[in-house]
């Protein structure tokens, strides 16, 4: 198995410039892409600790030993933390990995002042390494939820973990003396696995950090800035899907118009602030009036559509319950301030998906009548078939 034996100082060695490596080209690639100044100061930690590492029996053993693997130690707690903090800062995970991070340092500092042998030393520090590691990598892995690439992301964590285990069992049960540069089937292990994890985690960083950038900028391009539902050209775009499933079902669909009525009025007399702040409320709640797989956007300044997938009974309901809940909401910041809404509805079994455009006229006619009827109600068109739409029955729903 002598071929199984490779180099360890020389790896050492590699993995101190490849980490400097990669804080420099993350470093440049920060002009494009938010890295997280943690992240890069992990990589350069890393890479002081392998050269440290790699000095070992030429350079002081408390300073080639102790300090680098403290130094190493608190790279992959910042490297750790980065990772599960991709989606945004943490409070609390980032004290417990402050804590950590000095724990495990006064841990590495007792143990070599207690002149401990070289096994119990290596042994150690390979457990402090899986406890750094085997909490993020069992989240990234199996986190519900998380996205096909962040998953396989935490698998090398997980191979890492694995590798140190093994290296941490070996070292424990070795009756001969185990050195970091002691040849072996166990060192080429640990040392391909944590070359692995340099290479993977860099590339798989940077991806990550990606498809959160990807995420953000299609949120941004299908979500209204102010009220967090679809914006137009996104709800136009999942009600040509709903329309394409009732031509296919031949199911009916109904669309809702709805209109905040004299809105205008709410800003001049309060301020463009609450006038913002009706519009969010307005939309959080209608939100949790209607199913999940509804498509409900804002269309324009104080509009906002509905696409029902059902039957018409249930989408006039749901334009009821909307309705009442606008008119009996009151707000804490504006203790006066009271608002109604205006709904224009029309059914229809579609034979084409371009009968959308047709649904917009006819609703744009019901909401029309609601307004002119004294506002604050109903108004639903129902037609089964697009010859049906030209003579609509009109029924109020109520004031």
């Amino acid at each position: 198995m002598e071929f199984l034996k490779i180099d360890v100082r020389t790896v050492i060695l590699l993995l101190a410039i490849g980490n400097l490596i990669a804080a420099c080209l993350l470093a440049v690639y920060r002009q494009r892409q938010d890295v997280p100044p943690l992240y890069l100061a992990a990589r350069l930690a890393q890479s002081l600790a392998w050269f440290l590492l790699w000095q070992l029996g030429a350079l002081p053993f408390w300073l080639t030993y102790m300090v680098g693997n403290i130094v190493l130690n608190a790279g992959w707690v910042m490297e750790a933390y980065a990772m599960l903090t991709i989606a945004g800062p943490d409070p609390r995970l980032e004290r417990a990995c402050r804590a950590f991070g000095v724990l495990s340092t006064l841990v590495i500092a007792l143990l070599y002042h207690l002149d401990l042998s070289t096994n119990l030393l290596n042994y150690a520090a390979s457990l402090l390494a899986l406890l750094i590691f085997i909490f993020p990598a069992f989240l990234l892995t199996f986190e519900p939820g998380a996205s096909p690439f962040r998953r396989a992301f935490g698998v090398p964590y997980m191979v890492f973990c694995a590798a140190l285990l093994y290296r941490a069992v070996f070292i424990f049960n070795s009756t001969e003396p185990v050195s970091i540069m002691t040849p072996s089937i166990m060192q080429t292990i640990a040392s391909i696995a944590v070359y692995s994890l340099l290479v993977f985690g860099n590339i798989g960083y940077v991806l990550l950090l990606k498809e959160k950038t990807d995420t953000q900028l299609l949120l941004a391009a299908t979500t209204d800035a102010l009220t967090g539902i679809l914006n137009r050209r996104a709800f136009f775009d999942n009600a040509q899907a709903t329309m394409n499933m009732a031509v296919r079902r031949q199911e009916p669909v109904t669309l809702l118009l709805v209109d905040l009525d004299r809105f205008k009025r709410i800003n001049d007399s309060f301020g463009h602030p609450v006038g913002d702040t009706v519009l969010m409320e307005f939309a959080a709640n209608t939100r949790g009036l209607i199913r999940p797989y509804d498509v409900f956007g804002r269309i324009g300044g104080e509009e906002f559509a509905i696409v029902h997938l059902g039957r018409p009974d249930e989408a006039a309901q749901v334009a009821e319950r909307v309705r009442v809940a606008a008119e009996t909401q009151s707000f804490a910041t504006a203790p006066g301030l009271r608002y109604t809404i205006s709904v224009g509805g029309y059914t229809l079994v579609p034979q084409a998906v371009s009968d959308l455009d047709a649904m917009m006229r006819r609703c744009d006619e019901a909401l029309y009548q609601a307004k002119d009827g004294g506002r604050n109600r109903v108004v639903m068109a129902g037609a089964t078939t697009p010859a049906d739409a030209a003579d609509p029955a009109i029924a109020d729903a109520g004031a």
